[in-house]
């Protein structure tokens, strides 16, 4: 067991004003201490405006939940709109992609069980 002294990551209570030091805690979180084995795979995403990814498919389930703006997430059949707080399962093999329709960035956690394999 390891603890971390990085600045960021301080288990105290962060009041509900402070939502960008919320935010700098989770990306400290997911990115320095995220899972990433055979059992699951948690990431930090980040879509400026405008952004919008290629279309895919992954042989993971996936649930996207998005911490700061708004995101719009394509499948076959339909579009869907998520914002601060929303979350969203994407079914194994579905192919879809997501774009940032809002004016300010969008950043979120993506998991995916099983995970996603790793290169070194």
């Amino acid at each position: 067991m390891k603890r971390c002294s990085h600045p960021d990551c301080s288990w105290q209570p962060i009041a509900a004003s402070t939502a960008g030091a919320r935010t700098a805690l989770l990306r400290h979180l997911v990115t320095e201490h995220g899972a990433e084995d055979d059992a699951v795979t948690v990431d930090w995403f980040e879509r400026s405006p405008g952004e919008t990814s290629d279309r895919r498919s992954h042989d993971h389930e996936q649930v996207f939940i998005v911490l700061e703006g708004d995101l719009r997430l394509h499948t076959e059949d339909e579009s869907i709109e998520l914002t601060t707080g929303d979350s969203l399962s994407i079914e194994a093999g579905q192919r879809y992609h997501s774009e940032n329709h809002g004016e300010r960035p969008c950043v979120g956690i993506r998991t995916a069980a099983p995970g996603f394999e790793r290169a070194n």
